[in-house]
């Protein structure tokens, strides 16, 4: 999330890593977030980093193998 971005920029660090991408039974019941609000988000605090110089890894790409193939679209 962005604010999280923003902390880390006030503690000068060169890179983060984006754990972006949950589970679907976490954004419904943990998160209460519909799957969009994930993605924005995920995006949103991405571009924010990158404007402000940051290097960003996104991670857990294993959840990519149970997307559905039109999610987002």
């Amino acid at each position: 999330m962005v604010d999280d971005v923003k902390r880390a920029l006030d503690c000068g660090v060169l890179r983060i890593r984006d754990g972006g991408a949950p589970q679907r039974a976490h954004l419904k019941y943990a998160y209460k977030w519909p799957l969009e609000k994930a993605i924005r988000s995920s995006i949103e605090a991405t571009a924010f980093a990158h404007a402000n110089g940051l290097e960003v890894v996104f991670l857990f790409p294993i959840e990519f193998s149970r997307a559905e193939m039109n999610m987002g679209a």
